[in-house]
């Protein structure tokens, strides 16, 4: 995360594992955020949709030649697609949020510039960060969540690295009474499961580039991938090290941290790193907001447009240095991609 927070913020988020912004959205703003969403039903959940059209879906390639360490996933995403339709996956995503829905909604830059009026280009450094999305998560007292996990590379956001930044804001308060608090790795520069840091996603951008998925600004894209004649050897590669980073050791119930936070409140994490959401108590849902952003690295990759869905997604820049927040075009926009930094690659890298 060196770069993409302050020096200040790196400390607290190596140290805890987030960083508290200070920064709290006000209701009028909040209200935005609620009208948006409760303008969509519950079956507007679409995570479920992203899973089976993953690019390592069972259809891709045969379960028999997959490694050990990844048949395990196979053998569930298999087992998925010959049992049950779409409908019945997301029956089942169901039972986790009552709404899970990711896109590009209104509420986002109105959030985003909420929070640089407040002073949020203090707790960022110097390298631009692309806001790919929002999210809404609501749930009541008998939704079991998604439990202990981070989120992994997929197929549906596609233009990620290992520093992305998570703006965390629950829409109710988050205190032992109520329970629902997040609970995040503390400490994660202590743990293996990082030191690859963002070389793995190098090497799979130059195995891309070496089957020939590639633009013809020579960047390698979701749909470049999906369209090349090399779809299956892509994606067993891209199932290969996703292997790698699920056989590392994952965190203890001593390596995390547990945020209390109120309704409003501004929380930084990296939402590549392991957290965990407590049990909610409480007979009124649990509602959270988030907007997730990834540092502008220049991978040889390119962001996409829209979900795997069509829901739009990385429209705007989000600049620290400046304390703006601008419009972002991922066909004409590239060029402002800055280099990996070296010491953020593995030394063999």
């Amino acid at each position: 995360m060196k770069g993409v927070l302050s020096e200040k913020a790196l400390r607290e988020v190596n140290d805890k594992g987030f960083v508290r912004t200070g920064i709290r959205v006000p209701d009028s703003v909040l209200a935005r955020v609620h009208e948006t969403y409760d303008r969509m039903a519950p079956s507007d959940s679409n995570w479920s949709l992203f899973y089976v059209k993953r690019l390592t879906s069972s259809r891709e390639f045969p379960l028999r030649k997959v490694h050990d360490r990844a048949r395990w996933a196979y053998d569930y995403v298999k087992a998925l697609a010959r049992k049950f339709p779409l409908r019945e996956v997301h029956r089942r995503a169901r039972r986790a949020y009552d709404k899970s829905i990711f896109g590009f909604s209104e509420a986002l830059p109105l959030v985003l510039r909420e929070c640089l009026s407040q002073g949020l280009a203090c707790h960022l450094g110097d390298i631009p960060l692309l806001v790919g999305h929002d999210i809404y998560l609501e749930h009541d007292r008998h939704k079991k969540t998604f439990g202990f996990h981070h989120d992994g590379f997929g197929w549906d956001i596609f233009y990620q690295s290992d520093d992305d930044l998570s703006f965390y804001i629950p829409l109710v308060d988050l205190t032992d009474s109520s329970g629902g608090r997040l609970l995040v790795e503390t400490r994660p520069s202590r743990s293996v499961l990082y030191e690859d840091r963002n070389d793995w996603i190098s090497r799979f951008a130059a195995y891309c580039r070496k089957y020939q998925a590639t633009d013809d600004r020579g960047l390698v894209t979701r749909q470049t991938v999906e369209d090349s004649p090399n779809r299956r050897t892509i994606a067993k590669e891209f199932e290969r090290l996703l292997g790698e980073r699920r056989a590392l050791p994952r965190p203890t119930a001593d390596d995390m941290s547990l945020i209390d936070a109120s309704r409003g409140e501004v929380v930084l994490f990296c939402n590549k790193r392991f957290h965990d959401i407590e049990p909610w108590k409480l007979d009124v849902p649990r509602a959270i907001y988030i907007v997730r952003c990834s540092p502008l690295y220049d991978f040889g990759m390119a962001p996409p447009a829209t979900f795997l869905n069509n829901a739009p997604c990385n429209r705007f820049l989000l600049d620290g240095c400046r304390g703006t927040l601008s419009p972002f075009n991922a066909e004409t926009d590239m060029a402002r991609a800055i280099p990996v930094p070296p010491e953020f690659l593995a030394a063999d890298g």
